[in-house]
């Protein structure tokens, strides 16, 4: 299991999808599913709130999508 790297931002505490994957041993691509499936469900003024959709870059140097809190 990974550590969750929790951050601070504008006063609330934060962490992405990737270090929610790697923390609970799951694939991220269940996480960005099972956030995707929690965003449909929920209004959008709730939602948008919850999770911004970013990117990074992963270690082959490509594009992969994440959800940040809170940014």
């Amino acid at each position: 299991m990974h550590e969750i790297i929790l951050t601070q931002s504008h006063d609330h505490v934060t962490a992405d999808s990737l270090m929610i994957a790697g923390h609970f041993g799951k694939q991220h691509k269940h996480v960005i599913d099972a956030i995707e499936n929690l965003i449909a469900q929920t209004s959008a003024e709730i939602s948008a709130n919850l999770f911004i959709e970013s990117s990074y870059l992963d270690s082959y140097g490509r594009s992969q999508e994440i959800y940040r809190d809170w940014e």
